[in-house]
This record gives C-alpha cells, sequence and structure tokens, in this order.
C-alpha cells in the first residue's frame, strides 16, 4: 500500500513520526506537570491543617498541664484550667470549622484514619473535661490530651510521607519531629506537674520522666537533620537561653531526687516550662509558616513551569510543523520537477529539456548532473546526426561513382566485344591472305584487292584500341575516384565508431553514477526512495542509450564492412583496368607493327614476283599475331566484364550504406536537440 503513496505523502507520513512521538512526549511532560501542579496545589489545605492542628496541640498541651495541676491540687487551680480550656476551645472551632471544608475523599484513607480519629477524640473534649470536674484521676485524664496528640502527629506524618517534593518533604518531616519535640515538653510539663504538687515520683512516673526527656532529645535531633545549618546555629543558640538554663535545672533536679523530698513549686515549674513550650511554639510558628511560604512558592512555580512548558510545546510544535512542510518541499518540488523532466523526455524525446534547479544538497547535485547528462547526450546525438548526413552523402557519391564505372565498363565491353570481332576478321583475313599467297602468282589482282581490305581493317582494329585505351584510362580515373570516396567513406565509419564509443562510455559512468545514487537512497532509507526512483528513471534511459549506439555500433560495422569489401572490389577492378590497358597497349603496338608491314606490301605489290615467298612468310606472322590479338581480345572481354560485375556489386554496396546512414538517422531523428546543438 505504501508504494501506491506519492513521495509527498510518504515524506509527511515519515515526518509525522517524530511529531507524533514529540507531541505523546509533550503531553506526557504536561500531564506531569499538571500533576505536580496538582499536588502542590493539594499541599495548601495540608500545611494549612497542619498549622490548625499545631495550634490545638498547643492549646491542648497547656490544657493537659493545667489538668494535672488541677487534679494534684485538688481543684486549687481551678481558675487557670478553665481559663485555658476557653482558648482552647477557640483553636479547636477553628479546626473543625476548616474541616468542614477539608476534602478527605482526596487523601490517602489510611492516613486520614488517624486524623479523623483524632478529631473524633477532640469533639468528646466537654465530656472530658466534664469527668475531670466529676473527680476523673490524674493518669486517665492526662491520657486523653496524649493519646489525641498522638493520633494527629501520627496522621501529619503521614501525609508529610505521601509528599515527592524533596524540600517540601524536608520541612514536613523537621515540622513534624519538631512538634513530636514540643508535644514530648508538653507531657513532661503535665507529669512533672503533678510530680511536683505531690513532690515525690509514685508508680511509673520517674521512667516515664526519663522516656519524655530522650523522647525529646531525639526528635529535636531529627529536626535539626532536616533544617540547615544556619536555623541549626539559631536553635542551638536559643538552647542557651535562662528559660532552657531553669528547665534543665528542674530536670537535675527531679534526677537526682527520685525517691522524693523534690521541694520544688509545681506553679514555677509550669510556668518555666510553658515558657520553653511557648518559645517551641514561636518556632513552630516560624516552621510553619516556612511550609505555608514553600507551599505557596511550589504552587506558584508548578503553575509557571506548567504554562511555559505548553507554551514551548506549542512553539516546537509549530516550529516542527512548519519545519516539516518546508522539508517535504525542499524534497518533493525538486524530484517532482526531475520526474516532470523524465516524463516529457520520455514522450517528447525532446533532449533540449532541462531541470534549471540549483541547490547545494544531493537533489540539487543530482539535478545538475543530470542536466549535464542530457546536454553531453544533445551533443553527441547532434554530431551523430551529421555523422549520418556525411554517409548519406558519402554513399550517394559512391553510388554514382559505381554508376558512372557501371556505364563506363558497359561501353568498353561493347567496344573490346567489337575490337574480338575485328580480331577475327584479321584473322579470317590473314589465313585468307596465306592461302591467296599460294596462288599469288595466279591472282595478283586478289592479292592487291586483299592487301588494301586488310589496311583498312587494320585502320579500323587501329581505331578500336585507340578508343579501348582512351576508354581503359577513363575507366582508371572513375576507379581511383570511387577508391578516395569508399577511403573516406571507411574514414566517416571509424569517427562514428569513436563517437559511439564516447555514448557508451558516458552511458557506463551514468548508470554508475544511476547505481551510487541507488546505494545512497537506500543508506537514506524510506527518505531516499524519491531518490531511487529517479536514478532508476536516469539508468533506463543510459541503458536505452547503450542500446540505440549499440545498433548504430551494428549499423557502421556493416557500412564498414561494405565499404572494405567495396575498396577491395574497386582493387580488382584498377587492377582488371590496369591489365586490360596493357593488353590495349601490346594490341596498338602489334596493330601498329601490323600496319607497318601492309604499307610494305602495298608499296611493294608490283615486286610480288621477287617478293612472294617473302610475303607468304609476313601473312604466315600475320595470322599468328591476329590469333594472338583475337585471344588477347577476349581476356580483355573477359576483365572488363569482371569490372561490370564488381560495379554492380559497388552499387548495391553503396545502396546498403546508403539504406544504413538513412536508419542512422531515422534513430537519430528521435530525439529532439536544440538549434545550437
Amino acid at each position: 500500500m505504501i508504494q501506491k503513496l506519492s513521495v509527498r505523502k510518504k515524506l509527511y507520513l515519515l515526518l509525522m513520526v517524530p511529531v507524533l512521538a514529540l507531541l505523546f512526549f509533550s503531553i506526557l511532560g504536561i500531564r506531569q506537570r499538571y500533576a505536580v501542579l496538582r499536588e502542590t496545589e493539594a499541599l495548601e489545605p495540608i500545611v494549612t491543617l497542619a498549622v490548625h492542628v499545631s495550634n490545638v496541640i498547643h492549646e491542648t498541651q497547656k490544657e493537659r498541664g493545667r489538668t494535672a495541676v488541677y487534679i494534684s491540687s485538688s481543684g486549687d487551680d481551678g481558675g487557670a484550667f478553665h481559663a485555658q480550656q476557653v482558648v482552647a476551645d477557640q483553636k479547636i472551632d477553628t479546626l473543625l470549622s476548616f474541616l468542614e471544608g477539608f476534602d478527605t475523599s482526596a487523601r490517602d484513607p489510611r492516613v486520614m484514619e488517624s486524623i479523623l480519629e483524632a478529631v473524633a477524640v477532640l469533639k468528646n473534649i466537654k465530656a472530658h473535661r466534664r469527668a475531670i470536674d466529676g473527680g476523673m484521676p490524674l493518669s486517665p485524664a492526662v491520657s486523653y490530651y496524649t493519646h489525641m496528640h498522638t493520633l494527629f502527629l501520627n496522621g501529619l506524618a503521614g501525609l508529610s510521607d505521601q509528599l515527592s517534593h524533596s524540600t517540601l518533604l524536608k520541612q514536613t518531616a523537621s515540622y513534624v519531629s519538631f512538634m513530636k519535640a514540643k508535644e514530648c515538653a508538653g507531657q513532661e510539663r503535665a507529669l512533672l506537674s503533678s510530680v511536683f504538687v505531690a513532690d515525690q515520683f509514685v508508680s511509673d512516673q520517674y521512667a516515664r520522666f526519663i522516656e519524655l526527656v530522650t523522647g525529646e532529645e531525639k526528635y529535636l535531633e531529627q529536626f535539626l537533620t532536616f533544617v540547615g545549618q544556619d536555623y541549626q546555629r539559631e536553635f542551638a543558640a536559643s538552647q542557651d537561653s535562662p528559660v532552657f538554663q531553669k528547665v534543665a535545672s528542674y530536670r537535675q533536679r527531679a534526677r537526682a531526687h527520685a525517691e522524693g523530698g523534690l521541694g520544688i513549686d509545681a506553679s514555677a515549674w509550669f510556668s518555666v516550662s510553658t515558657k520553653k513550650i511557648d518559645l517551641y511554639h514561636e518556632n513552630e510558628m516560624v516552621l510553619a509558616e516556612n511550609l505555608e511560604t514553600t507551599a505557596k512558592n511550589l504552587s506558584q512555580s508548578a503553575s509557571r513551569n506548567l504554562w511555559l512548558f505548553s507554551s514551548m510545546v506549542l512553539g516546537v510544535l509549530i516550529f516542527s510543523g512548519l519545519l516539516c512542510v518546508a522539508v517535504a518541499r525542499s524534497i518533493v518540488k525538486p524530484l517532482s520537477l526531475m520526474s516532470k523532466t523524465m516524463a516529457r523526455l520520455s514522450d517528447e524525446k525532446d533532449l533540449s529539456l532541462r531541470n534549471h534547479y540549483q541547490a547545494e544538497d544531493e537533489i540539487g547535485l543530482l539535478a545538475t548532473k543530470m542536466d549535464e547528462f542530457l546536454q553531453t547526450i544533445e551533443n553527441m546525438v547532434g554530431q551523430i546526426n551529421e555523422a549520418g548526413c556525411m554517409v548519406n552523402q558519402a554513399s550517394g557519391d559512391l553510388a554514382l561513382n559505381a554508376t558512372h564505372l557501371f556505364s563506363h565498363s558497359k561501353k568498353l565491353t561493347e567496344q573490346t566485344q567489337a575490337v574480338v570481332i575485328a580480331g577475327e576478321e584479321l584473322s579470317v583475313n590473314m589465313n585468307a591472305i596465306s592461302v591467296s599467297m599460294n596462288q599469288a602468282g595466279q591472282n595478283l589482282s586478289m592479292v592487291s584487292a586483299g592487301a588494301e581490305e586488310m589496311s583498312i581493317t587494320i585502320n579500323e582494329i587501329s581505331q578500336g584500341t585507340n578508343r579501348a585505351k582512351q576508354n581503359s584510362l577513363s575507366a582508371t580515373n572513375e576507379i581511383q575516384v570511387a577508391h578516395r570516396n569508399v577511403t573516406n567513406l571507411n574514414q566517416a565509419s571509424n569517427e562514428i565508431k569513436g563517437i559511439i564509443d564516447t555514448i557508451n562510455a558516458i552511458a557506463e559512468q551514468t548508470k554508475l553514477l544511476a547505481l551510487n545514487a541507488t546505494i545512497e537512497a537506500s543508506r537514506a532509507g524510506d527518505m531516499g526512495r524519491g531518490f531511487s526512483v529517479v536514478a532508476g528513471e536516469v539508468k533506463a534511459l543510459a541503458r536505452q542509450v547503450v542500446e540505440a549506439a549499440e545498433d548504430i555500433r551494428q549499423k557502421i560495422d556493416t557500412m564498414s564492412h561494405v565499404s572494405k569489401v567495396a575498396a577491395e572490389q574497386i582493387g580488382t577492378v584498377r587492377q582488371i583496368v590496369g591489365e586490360v590497358d596493357e593488353v590495349i597497349t601490346v594490341i596498338a603496338a602489334s596493330i601498329e607493327e601490323q600496319s607497318i608491314t601492309t604499307r610494305s606490301m602495298a608499296e611493294n605489290i608490283l615486286q610480288v614476283d621477287c617478293g612472294v615467298k617473302e610475303a607468304g612468310e609476313n601473312m604466315a606472322a600475320i595470322a599468328d599475331v591476329s590469333t594472338r590479338i583475337a585471344s588477347d581480345l577476349m581476356i580483355v572481354n573477359q576483365k572488363v566484364e569482371e569490372v561490370r560485375g564488381n560495379a554492380d556489386e559497388v552499387h548495391v554496396y553503396s545502396q546498403d550504406l546508403k539504406q544504413t546512414g538513412c536508419t542512422l538517422a531515422d534513430l537519430v531523428g528521435t530525439f529532439k536537440v536544440s538549434k545550437s546543438a
């Protein structure tokens, strides 16, 4: 199915993959940042909840301490106890009001379970207070507050464990650790308040006291682990304040008098420990404020990151889309141009077509090389066309010369036949003269008449031999002209072979170029398929050029063979004509001798009586010469017939050569070239 798609669609399909991948990862990034934004937005109510819980814990810690003093003093400190309850109720109402709008379903049920349980315990505080007023023992009265604080702190610790941001996680962990340390200090305040009222440790109070001091130190150590060094130095400096020193002195006295006799005023202890816890609360408020600031900053930063990332993604997608379109157009446009050029070249055979596309990439180089190849082919076709015209002209001249040669050989044949007839007549006359010489004494008049007739015949033979010699010279000249034309034709054939070799070389280079382009396209994968199509078209055109050149070469080889055969035949004709010329020369010399002899015979005819014997011998010699002349004339006639046959073959070969030239012109004529070519 992909094979049916255009190059443009293939490129868009190919470029769509990274764009879709970019879009996919961009959506993932946006979702992640949106999740961070949702998480940071969810942090603010958690931090607010922690602050409200911290306020409630702080006030109920004071209420727990007042409760211990109230119960241990048998109600003497009831005014301060009930006043602290009013302050605690304000913080409790604020917390409960906030929880009404707090979405607990969006939190982990296991974490919220501890906070909701603490809230349920908190809602029973009024009943618990009434129970205290009704005489509830110290241990369950204090344990109520401790249990509630533990549930709240465990819930806040669980919420902090669900945070993913490292900075916020550290601050929340330090905040919870500090609240746990403060809770230990609050429990210690309530415990020692009852101990100092009783002036002794009872039951397991001392072990609980040591446990609370150790827990406070452990949680403070955890707290200092999460905060920075600057805050560690500030907190260490606050540990040297008089309040902390006074609390430390009370602790030391409690450790030293574990068995009684403490002698410490419970109100004084409660006051100084409350100041310490208030200092803790101030630090707690600073931590809460820092926690709220961090949560707001994270929320704002997450919102900015979301919008910034979304804007960047949108810009990158727009840029990628425009870049993909630009890249696709930069590839498809030249490929379409070259494809149209090749289609027109295949349909119109117009070698003057050009791409006229220039670029510094591989497609621009391919288009330039394609234009250079078309220019080279156009030039070669023009040269082949000119060579074909020269072949046609040379073949026409050869045919004309062959016609002239045939005509002259025909005339020479007629004249040699006349000479043969004259030679035969001469031989007959010489025989008759020889017979008459035997009767010379009886019929001198007949001898005189025969001598006169012989003289006339010899004159005719002499004229015939002169004409034969002139025709032989004309034939020799015509044969030389034909030989030169055939030589020129053979030279033109060799030049055409050179041009065809050049075409084959260029075609081989073109096929090599197309092969390289195909290899490069295969390396490029799907992006190089357009290049592979163009390279295939170029390779097919090169193969057609090679086939046409090979056809032309075969025609030229045939023409060259014909010209060689014609040259050999013309050489043979020239040799035969030379031999004929020699024979005619001999005949002319013999006839000249015969003419002299005849004239001598005519001059001495009156002296027949004295020279009959001599005349008889001369007649016998003339008879022999006549016989030789007749024989030589037969040979001349055969040679002239051979010349005539060769001239006919040259004419046929010239027609074949002309037909080859026409075929070459037709092959070349299928291509269109510019006028300048």
